[in-house]
């Protein structure tokens, strides 16, 4: 100790003695005081300071089995459990439909019928679905304010979240979560002064993927806890052999792919994660023909790669189950559920490679040379997706259609009275306009488009068409087609204003007509109801034709061919 304490006074004696007479001199706006010497004082300060004990860190100490029986409880109340369900990585990462899913202790209890009227008129519904909780503005600001030291969200995350202004209220509703009837339990924790770390673990079957512990780090300010992130352990009982990180979309972050170890029960599970939050999981489920179906024991390989054109790489698994070697193919989609099963190519190139199945044949039998999947034109390119689909099944018909009005048409891929797909082309890249959009059953009897129009048209019937839904759609920048307006529409007399028709209310309807409508902005730009009438009459001066295709897999190439 004493050589540590005597470097500081050295270097301030060099100073004085001669080296620090010019230590000013490269301050341009040094004057005369620059080149004064050193005070005797000065000497005396420097050395108290170097003399001084640094300041002491603080101790991490663990928690007695006490304080985690605490927060056990603490954390299985509706305040702070909505923080352990869903993973966030600050406090402006969280996700208000987790935090607030129980109530968070601020609901509202007995909402008078008349409030329930005035949300019900505010969402344009006839009842409330599912559970339904009511947040005082008042109260919802200052839970954040409190237990996240941040301001409430200005924007409201989704559909199931409304703002009444008339009662300065923010309403919620919701159905089920996966962690209903599952309690958490602090099992070890420790802290350093007011900061906390916890791990939970959950009252269920198994620990791991989205029932895997979890990690929460907060403060205690007086009684209250200020969070600041929450960690669910993803690769707990992961095989770390096919565990890795993969750049899937090159817009994008990395993708956290997690193969956890074969279960008895449930083979083996797949996750991807981004940012540390659930993205999809991957079935490793395996259907060879109708009557059976069986589960992946082992992964033997992982490889990604794009085999149907999207500029996003694709996934291949290769594994085995009792039934031998098997191969799953998944493919990137543009919806929320991120990638898709490829039956039927599945089964094709197992027969096909037979004892020669590896990433590489896989990878040759998809893509030939080609294996970046690019191509120069929209003919090259919509033979090799017609490829696939031909591989998936023969009962699709093939067709061009002109969607958008520009010089490459639209490709549709039809399922002939079970679902229909859509594709564009641009710039070396597919585009899926419509993934395998479902129709012939309840009341869909299709999709429609306007000629060069990029409007696309649906009509849906319930209750046997006694209530119609219209729907109006476009694709936005050349991404998946979806709706902008919509209307709802009831061919009966709506009695008890519940827009479901009863018995009663079909016999007391003598004619089919429209006897009410109601219309809905699916866009996020404000518009009254005549705006989105004046739009959607618009649309209506249109011509339509049906999206559907007309030739077989081999007349289709060559109608590529001349196109």
């Amino acid at each position: 100790m004493k050589i540590k304490k005597l470097l500081p006074i050295l270097a301030i004696t060099l100073l004085v003695s001669g080296c620090g007479k010019d230590i000013n001199t490269n301050n341009a706006d040094s004057g005369s005081d620059a080149s004064k010497a050193i005070t005797s004082e000065e000497v005396q300060s420097a050395e108290e300071s170097a003399n001084a004990e640094p300041a002491q860190a603080e101790d991490t100490s663990e928690l007695s089995e006490s304080e985690l029986d605490e927060f056990t409880a603490l954390f299985n109340t509706p305040e702070y459990r909505g923080f352990l369900t869903d993973p966030f990585n600050s406090p402006e990462d969280v996700d208000l439909s987790a935090v607030f899913y129980y109530g968070a202790g601020i609901d509202v209890k007995d909402v008078s019928e008349d409030e329930i009227s005035d949300y019900l008129a505010a969402v344009n519904r006839a009842e409330v679905y599912g559970d339904l909780f009511v947040f005082r503005a008042k109260d919802f600001d200052e839970f954040f304010e409190t237990h996240l030291k941040t301001d409430a969200p200005k924007d409201l995350p989704n559909s199931y979240w409304t703002y009444v202004a008339g009662r300065d209220s923010y309403y919620y509703y919701h159905w089920s979560s996966t962690y209903d009837g599952i309690d958490f339990k602090c099992v070890s924790g420790e802290k350093v002064g007011d900061s906390y770390t916890l791990r939970f673990e959950l009252s269920a079957d198994k620990h791991y993927e989205r029932f895997a512990d979890r990690i929460i780090k907060f403060t205690k300010d007086d009684d209250n806890l200020v969070m600041e992130s929450n960690s669910i352990m993803w690769d707990d009982n992961c095989d770390e052999s096919q565990t890795f990180d993969i750049e899937l979309n090159p817009s994008g972050s990395p993708i956290h792919f997690v193969t956890y170890k074969p279960d008895p029960e449930d083979g083996i599970k797949i996750v991807l994660v981004k940012d540390g939050k659930f993205m999809t999981s991957i079935s490793t489920n395996i259907w060879r023909n109708s009557d059976y179906d069986t589960k992946l024991n082992q992964v033997t390989a992982v490889s990604f790669f794009d085999f149907n054109a999207d500029g996003v790489k694709d996934i291949l698994i290769i594994g085995e189950s009792d039934m031998g070697e098997n191969i799953i193919l998944e493919e990137s989609v543009p919806n929320e559920y991120y990638y898709e099963r490829c039956y039927g190519i599945n089964e094709k190139l197992e027969e096909e490679l037979a004892d020669n199945i590896t990433v590489s044949s896989v990878k040759k039998a998809l893509l030939g040379d080609n294996t970046e999947c690019r191509f120069d034109n929209y003919k090259d390119a919509y033979a090799h997706i017609a490829k696939l689909y031909n591989m998936s099944s023969d009962g699709y018909v093939y067709g061009l259609i002109d969607g958008d009005g520009d010089d490459i048409p639209e490709l549709v891929i039809d399922g002939q009275g079970y679902n229909v797909s859509l594709y564009s082309f641009d710039n070396g890249i597919v585009h899926c306009l419509m993934y395998q959009w479902a129709y012939g059953a309840g009341g869909n009897y299709g999709y429609m488009y306007a000629p060069g129009k990029n409007v696309y048209i649906n009509h849906n019937n319930d209750y046997a068409g006694a209530v119609q839904y219209d729907s109006y759609m476009t694709s936005h920048n050349g991404m998946e087609i979806s709706t902008d307006y919509y209307v709802e529409s009831l061919f009966f007399k709506d009695t008890d204003g519940d827009r479901t028709p009863s018995e009663e209310e079909l016999s007391a309807t003598d004619e089919m007509d429209v006897f009410n409508a109601f219309y809905y902005n699916c866009t996020d730009q404000e518009m009254s109801e005549d705006e989105i009438k004046a739009k959607i009459d618009e649309f209506d001066t249109y011509q339509y034709e049906e999206v559907t295709g007309d030739v077989g897999y081999d007349d289709f190439l060559n109608v590529l061919i001349a196109s």
